[in-house]
């Protein structure tokens, strides 16, 4: 009796064993359930390839990589897949065989990165490629990688925007924040009006938006501290940020400059001064809106600030060109002092 029910228990111990192991099992291969990592360091379109940040990947994934950044040398080993490559050279050795790619290992905003193509050779992972919401029908930029292993699912966003970009990394550069104040933030996303209009800036990094295609975000250093413009649309970039030294392009005296820092006209503005101030774009619409909107039914007041300020300097401009007379009305009926 005694050995049957030990025969019994034995059993029940090994389907128990095989079911839990079962599942296990089950489990392991189960996609769905597999946990999903985001890298915080982004890949980048170069030359129509797609190149991703291979030391975060690695890290992630417990793999080891070998890389000298004064010699250039890259290696790594996945398994019984030796590669050893060379930094900003096409041709990979892959278990002693030459492969080339379109585009070489290198170092992109200081992070070594690799082909994705050299990476899908190499890595027993699944890949699937995302694209963000185009525009139109031409454009279909890529969102994100997502690589798939036994263990997790890696998610490596794309920045679009670096080709395009690129040659302003690390540039000076003079920021007319007038155009995206109400974008301006500090890097937690707080809104900030510590960055004057003009104001010259370092630009570190322009990302593209990881949703919809056309918008960027512009990473700059002014004074010590950094800074961003939220999802700027790319037609808006030039205007925006401008690569040419004003205060050297224009002999304003320091009290126009003044004005043209704090986005303020008075009375006497140039025509470029009143760009640079409120740009010109904005100018010519608050034109219309001030004769459409406001006519000459101005009550008297200080010719200062905003938009009364403003209309105030473009309705008196005539006077300052020599057309008073000439149709047109003088500054006082508007309720700015003449100049």
């Amino acid at each position: 009796m005694k050995k049957l029910v030990m025969i019994l228990l034995a059993c029940v111990l090994g389907i128990s064993v095989i079911t839990n192991g079962q599942k296990a099992e089950a489990s392991g291969e189960t996609e769905s359930e597999l946990p999903t990592i985001e890298l915080k360091d982004k890949g980048v379109i170069l030359s129509g390839q797609t190149m991703l940040p291979i030391g975060q990947l690695f890290n992630e994934l417990g793999l080891q990589l070998q890389f000298d950044p004064k010699q250039g040398n890259i290696g790594y080993t996945i398994g019984d897949i030796k590669v050893t490559a060379k930094l900003n050279v096409k041709s990979v050795s892959i278990n002693g065989a030459k492969k080339l790619y379109t585009v070489p290992p290198q170092l992109i905003e200081g992070k070594l990165m690799l082909p994705l193509r050299m990476i899908t050779d190499t890595l027993n992972a699944k890949t699937t490629v995302d694209y963000t919401r185009p525009i139109n029908e031409k454009t279909k930029p890529i969102s994100y990688v997502m690589l798939t292993t036994s263990a997790k699912k890696v998610i490596i966003f794309i920045n679009n925007a670096y080709e395009t970009y690129k040659k302003y990394i690390g540039k000076t550069v003079w920021i007319h924040s007038y155009r995206v104040q109400m974008k301006l933030t500090e890097l937690d996303g707080t809104p900030t009006k510590s960055v004057h209009n003009l104001s010259q800036v370092k630009i570190i990094k322009v990302e593209s938006d990881e949703l919809i295609t056309g918008w960027v975000d512009v990473y700059f250093t002014y004074q010590h501290k950094t800074y961003k413009i939220k999802s700027l649309h790319t037609e808006d970039f030039q205007k925006v940020i401008s690569t040419v030294n004003p205060y050297k392009t224009f002999d304003f005296p320091s009290s126009s400059w003044k004005l043209i820092e704090n986005s303020q006209v008075r009375v006497g503005m140039t025509g470029k001064m009143l760009e640079l101030s409120w740009a010109k774009q904005r100018a010519d619409k608050q034109r219309r809106l001030s004769d459409h909107r406001l006519g000459r039914s101005f009550r008297p007041g200080r010719c200062g600030d905003g938009l009364f300020g403003y209309v105030m300097a473009v309705k008196a401009w005539p006077i300052m060109a020599g057309l008073e007379g000439k149709g047109v009305g003088h500054g006082r009926r508007y309720g700015c002092p003449a100049a």
